[in-house]
């Protein structure tokens, strides 16, 4: 990881306040009919989301990733400030939920894929971790388990909820620095403590084949987002290589267009997987390092904020 992330970071507010008028980009994930059930902070309710393009697109002219990187990096200007809009992951509610309001507010956004999830009868694994400690109606009185060097129990009193959100969230934390392997094999072990399957929840669901096809319309356009969503400085640089450009050539076939655009899942990089989006033909690459995008941004880290839970009105006075 780069120590000009944590200073971009940390700069990000300054930044802001001293080019108010600077494109931005948007980063969504989910949008639900009840973000209260939303434990990990990602996900927006349809009508805030509403709200929030309706807001978005009255102060800022919307245009295509692609559009509005060139733009910035140009220096061209508009009769408004520039925006982009993105969602990460590919959950399936940005087709059924997001894509309708979208199209009403002609408002363009890029979707990046996991691809590993496409069509998969499985959820993304923070989603089964939830699954398991939060969902499920019983679980066994205790758990201990060893993690490298260190051993960790936790105890589970019938009927006391609040027991099962501190492990739920620590694992969380945890699984972020491992390869997708080992996290496969701890959700393994913990389904088999907790005497589960595999859970694969309708509306925890990534997007399908079918649907990333009918996205892919013009307004809506779909980014790679690795194969299996790994935190790429955990991987060697070889490993980094292979999820990035894999899952540009998995989307592209999903899709039948290219893809020039990249999203780094939890928005962790560093150097190897900076190079890797470059050799694999990408033409820009989305971190989450908040603020606008300058005309010297590098387009391998193009700066994003997060709209959050803001009413339309509170997310205008912002960008506008």
């Amino acid at each position: 990881m780069f120590v000009g992330r944590e200073i971009a970071s940390a700069l990000g507010p300054i930044e802001r306040a001293l080019a108010p008028h600077a494109p931005v980009i948007l980063i969504y994930h989910r949008v639900v009919a009840d973000s209260a059930e939303d434990i990990w902070g990602i996900a927006v309710g349809r009508d805030r989301f509403a709200e929030q393009i309706e807001a978005l697109t009255r102060v800022r002219r919307v245009l295509p990733l692609g559009e509005l990187a060139a733009a910035a990096a140009q220096g061209r200007r508009y009769d408004r400030p520039l925006a982009a809009v993105t969602f990460d992951d590919g959950y399936h509610d940005v087709f059924t939920a997001a894509r309708p309001i979208l199209e009403r507010f002609d408002c363009p956004a890029t979707v990046f894929v996991v691809t590993g999830l496409v069509d998969a009868p499985r959820e993304f694994w923070w989603d089964e971790l939830e699954f398991i400690f939060l969902e499920t109606p019983r679980l066994p009185a205790e758990l201990r388990t060893t993690f490298g060097r260190e051993t960790v129990e936790w105890r589970f009193p019938e009927g006391v909820q609040s027991a099962r959100t501190g492990p739920c969230h620590y694992l969380r934390r945890y699984f972020l620095g491992q390869p997708s392997e080992k996290v496969e094999a701890h959700l393994a072990a913990l389904r088999d403590w907790a005497g589960l399957s595999r859970p694969a929840r309708a509306k925890h669901r990534a997007m399908g084949s079918g649907e990333l096809a009918q996205l892919n319309d013009g307004l809506i356009a779909v980014g790679a987002h690795t194969v299996t969503h790994p935190a790429l400085p955990v991987l060697p640089p070889e490993r980094q290589a292979q999820e990035i450009a894999a899952s540009r050539k998995a989307c592209e076939a999903l899709t039948g267009r290219p893809v020039p655009h990249f999203a780094y899942p939890f928005g962790r990089y560093d150097r190897a997987s900076r190079s890797a989006c470059r050799e694999a033909g990408f033409a820009q690459a989305c971190a989450t390092i908040p603020g606008p995008v300058r005309r010297w941004s590098d387009p391998f880290l193009l700066p994003r904020i997060a709209p959050g839970q803001a009413d339309g009105e509170a997310l205008a006075r912002r960008l506008s």
